[in-house]
């Protein structure tokens, strides 16, 4: 509640025929609530009093503030090389076949129905057939409807976190409260695993497993197949990884020829 809302209920309390004058102006919701303030730029309810409390709740424009705040965050923790804000679905210039038309559907469909599905994608295939293309339009389409986004390759991930631990947890508790994470080319990253390294293996790891034990879903684009994937992100030899993808994402191959030049 404001401080000059109290003051108005103190003065209220010491002036009775003030008093009488605000009842007869007092705004009377139908479930009995007293309105003490609204938005000067909205209209919506601010401060009133319920029950003989005093409430105060965010009105819309404080509810679109918090949204964007929260976007901003993580648009800012993003770790990204382009400009991906061109890539919405209506720009796909030239789907070739009954295949590409049917992930285009799919992925469209998930977009706009995102908070009912809890699953994620891999999207595998050859450079230039439209992989990031269409993940940087679920990625728009969902900022758009308010879901955040964090973007990034694992190089680019591990340039962030190499020398620093606090960038690290920072991310990680990014990843964990993001709606939708987004891996961009997996497989481009070296991971050193000679004479027995083992620094890129574990943050891959954890980075991974602290994504799955928060249930939320994980994009991922890459020129690796199923086979490759799983040969990749395997943590002292064995695979923990991989299965876990599995349970987790939908897995659709772009299996048809580059058509980089179309989608610029």
């Amino acid at each position: 509640m404001s401080v000059t809302a109290i003051k108005e209920i103190i003065k209220m309390l010491e002036n009775p025929s003030l008093i009488k004058i605000k009842e007869e102006e007092k705004e009377v919701l139908e479930n009995g609530d007293i309105v003490l303030k609204r938005c000067e730029k909205c209209g919506e309810i601010i401060d009133y009093i319920h029950e003989g409390y005093t409430m105060t709740r965010d009105c819309a424009c404080m509810r679109s503030y918090r949204v964007q705040a929260r976007l901003k965050r993580f648009q800012d923790l993003s770790i990204t090389d382009r400009n991906s804000k061109s890539d919405i679905f209506s720009n796909s210039k030239k789907i070739t076949n009954a295949e590409e038309r049917a992930i285009y559907e799919e992925l469209y469909n998930y977009a706009n129905n995102f908070n009912i599905s809890k699953k994620g994608y891999i999207f595998s295939g050859g450079v230039g057939t439209g992989k990031t293309f269409l993940a940087n339009c679920i990625c728009n389409q969902l900022s758009e409807k308010g879901f955040s986004v964090l973007s990034f390759s694992l190089g680019a991930y591990f340039n962030k976190i190499r020398f620093s631990t606090d960038e690290e947890e920072k991310l990680i508790q990014a990843v964990k409260d993001v709606d939708l994470l987004f891996i961009d080319d997996l497989g481009s990253e070296y991971i050193n695993r000679e004479n027995g390294k083992m620094w890129g293996e574990e943050k891959i790891f954890r980075l991974f497993d602290e994504r799955y034990r928060t249930g939320k879903p994980i994009l991922i684009t890459t020129n690796l197949d199923a086979g490759e994937i799983k040969e990749h992100l395997k943590v002292k030899g064995v695979d923990k990884i991989y299965d876990r993808l599995k349970s987790e994402c939908k897995y659709r191959e772009f299996n048809w020829e580059s058509k980089r030049e179309v989608l610029k």
